[in-house]
């Protein structure tokens, strides 16, 4: 299902940094994880297209998104990858309604205009949300706004749904609350899941393989922390 080749450098006045990874799994759910600054939030930038790697090879679901040697590089908006940013970026100018509904914005119509779709009814039922679909995102819970960008990324429909840090900004008895209620969406949806994570729970709570990446590295197993109910 995930097969990764990629080599990519960042160098600034301060840093040079490069990520080179070579990695293929056939599992549904893919946990990257490592410490801050290992280059997780970067493979999942190069997974959407929103950084070009330098060489390489990315293979998602059976699409070839892109091929230094074939000359494949998709674009972003044709990848069909549903993101989840650490902080959300919900719009703030938008209600929870209408962030989700931003991600059916085609040519001249915008989230106001669809934010009456059957699929923002959908989603705000499937997500518990309709109660606080007027909302802005600075009057939203962690949680509300988790759920708010998580319908906003799989009313798409995309082909895999790329999660970074999903669960950094919930306490934790709401972050064991997402990850089971996570878990159950991707079964009932059957698309590829990628997360990252620096947290050992995520290891122990979800079915997944694993790439450990440390200072841009494949690394050996990660120590795995004591047992919990798994999702």
């Amino acid at each position: 299902m995930i097969e990764l080749q990629l080599d990519k450098t960042l160098t600034s006045p301060r840093r040079r940094f490069n990520l080179a990874l070579s990695f293929k799994t056939d599992a549904r759910r893919l946990l990257v994880y490592g410490p801050s600054g290992s280059g997780k939030t970067l493979l999942l930038q190069l997974m959407a297209g929103l950084q070009t790697p330098d060489a390489g090879l990315i293979n998602v679901a059976g699409r070839t998104l892109f091929d230094a040697s074939r000359g494949i590089n998709l674009p972003a908006r044709e990848r069909q990858m549903g993101f989840v940013f650490q902080d959300y970026a919900l719009f703030p100018h938008l209600n929870a309604r209408q962030n989700i509904a931003f991600g059916l914005r085609r040519g001249v119509l915008n989230p106001r205009r669809t934010a009456s779709a059957p699929q923002v009814e959908q989603w705000l039922e499937r997500f518990s949300l309709h109660d606080i679909q007027h909302l802005y995102p600075h009057q939203l819970s962690g949680g509300q706004r988790q759920r708010t960008a998580l319908a906003r990324a799989l009313i798409t429909q995309p082909r895999a749904l790329l999660l970074d840090e999903p669960f950094s900004a919930l306490d934790p008895a709401l972050r064991q609350h997402m990850r089971q209620q996570l878990a159950t969406l991707q079964s009932q949806l059957d698309i590829p899941m990628i997360i990252i994570s620096h947290d050992p729970q995520d290891l122990v709570f979800f079915d997944a393989a694993v790439l450990h990446i440390e200072a841009g590295r494949q690394a050996g197993a990660p120590p795995q922390p004591r047992s919990s109910e798994k999702g």
